[in-house]
């Protein structure tokens, strides 16, 4: 019966790593640190098992069941193809055979039955807690198969103390977002790609819960597909309150070891302030057995600031004068709505309290935020009296500094940088600075002017003098 050891180290889902003196069996955790797993591994003792002196790989060891206890179960392993029971002379056991041509995972599934398992010698069960290692002890010497509720099934043989690691593969998840940097009113395309595992149970439900910050709307549109076909979603259990929502869908035959994609849309709406660390998404699945570690997306807006100065004027009198804006980008004129500071782009761009005029007076600079990255063109469309209005536009560009591999890290800042350019001139960077001269008087042309008014006037003051002097020296 070597061939039973054997077996043991060439199982597909185990993998034998150390015999010692205690009749245990340890089963070496692969789940991801700090995830919820919550698996239960029934084990049962299927044969005994007996040798002499020190175990090696040429100790001969002989596999039995009990008769009359086990006489049942001799009956079921012996109507296996491949497996033989034979009674001994005495009639106080069944000895059993393997043939060669069992593998690690052909046995288990084979031995995997509910007449077998309700006729086992011993049986009982461990749950995982976490990540920790799950350890069944107080065995004796022995066959024993071990079925997981998740779906997998391992054997081993308790000559000593086992360790087998465990061969799980457990529910993942990736969550992606099409674009980071969005405007407000824009919308965010979410994918979340659920990863079945290749020996999940067919029938069971998994569970995906997903959860947002409030400067998104979620636009209700969830759906899933499994290679480009639709699934069937239904409503789960939230796990939270806060949770935006928990859709169920049942693992077919065919999703082992692939996926099914879900994917949705949120738009950002008015209250995302561009100061914050991004607009979070979050996102995670569960069986009854296992839960996947929370995944995040972000997206996040942009601003830039608006300085208006007019050529003499300083102060708190610079308060008195003021011009108008308008923001584009391309051919379309944005429009705002006034916030304390400033101007929020509007959500929805046919709100009738949105403007697309944009004031900034020469004391208080203005914050625009809401905004994505790419170019923008800045026209000034009024100005104070006495002053010029810009005969150039001054073209934007905000540009997402956020390195790619931070983009979704909501401990990292995003990053932009704001450069500027008014007409032709030279490009600066930072606050918008825009400068307004005042108007100058020109000359006229066409009347005869005011000089020969004054002349005149002269004239005849001069004129009147002299024919006063005259008249009195007539008198005289």
């Amino acid at each position: 019966m070597k061939k039973l050891i054997s077996l043991v180290l060439a199982l597909a889902m185990i993998m034998v790593i150390g015999i010692a003196s205690a009749n245990t069996i340890t089963i070496e955790s692969n789940a991801p640190e700090g995830a919820t797993n919550v698996t239960t591994y029934s084990w049962y003792q299927i044969l005994k098992a007996s040798y002499e002196g020190t175990l090696t790989d040429t100790t001969p060891v002989s596999y039995y069941v009990d008769s009359p206890a086990s006489d049942t179960l001799a009956g079921l392993l012996d109507a296996i193809e491949g497996i033989t029971a034979t009674k001994s002379a005495d009639g106080t056991r069944w000895n059993i055979t393997v043939a060669d041509s069992f593998t690690g995972e052909s046995l288990a599934a084979a031995l995997n039955t509910d007449a077998i398992k309700a006729a086992a010698i011993t049986s009982g069960s461990e749950n995982a807690n976490g990540n920790a290692d799950v350890v069944i002890d107080n065995l004796t010497d022995g066959y024993y198969l071990i079925v997981a509720d998740n779906g997998q099934n391992l054997i081993a043989q308790t000559l000593g103390n086992v360790t087998i690691k465990e061969k799980n593969t457990y529910i993942t998840d990736v969550k992606t977002v099409e674009e980071a940097d969005l405007a407000i009113g824009e919308v965010a395309h979410f994918t979340i790609t659920i990863t079945v595992p290749a020996k999940a149970v067919v029938g069971e439900v998994i569970t995906v819960h997903d959860t947002m910050d409030s400067e998104l709307t979620y636009n209700n549109d969830v759906a899933a597909t499994f290679e480009g076909a639709a699934v069937a979603l239904t409503d789960g259990t939230k796990k939270a309150d806060t949770e935006l929502f928990a859709k169920n869908f049942t693992i077919t035959e065919a999703m082992l070891g692939k996926s099914v994609i879900l994917t949705y849309t949120a738009t950002v709406n008015e209250t995302a302030d561009p100061d914050e660390d991004g607009f979070v998404n979050t996102s995670f699945a569960n069986d009854s057995n296992f839960e996947t570690l929370p995944t995040t997306v972000r997206v996040y807006t942009f601003d830039f600031d608006l300085d208006k100065n007019f050529a003499d004027v300083t102060g708190d009198d610079a308060a008195n004068f003021s011009a108008t804006f308008n923001l584009k980008k391309g051919d379309t004129v944005l429009k705002f709505k006034a916030v304390t500071g400033g101007y929020v782009l509007a959500q929805n761009q046919a709100d009738t309290d949105a403007s697309a005029n944009l004031v900034v007076n020469g004391k208080d600079n203005i914050n625009i935020d809401g905004l994505d990255a790419g170019v923008y063109t800045l026209v000034e469309t009024a100005t104070a009296p006495g002053y010029n209005m810009l005969t150039d536009v001054i073209t934007v560009t905000i540009t997402d500094t956020t390195p790619e591999e931070s983009k979704n890290d909501p401990s990292v800042t995003p990053t932009r940088t704001v450069t500027y350019q008014i007409g032709s001139g030279d490009s600066a960077t930072g606050t918008v600075t825009i400068v307004n001269n005042k108007g100058t008087q020109l000359p006229s042309t066409g009347g005869i002017g005011t000089t020969i008014f004054y002349i005149l006037g002269g004239l005849l003051v001069i004129g009147a003098a002299v024919i006063l002097v005259a008249r009195r020296k007539a008198h005289d």
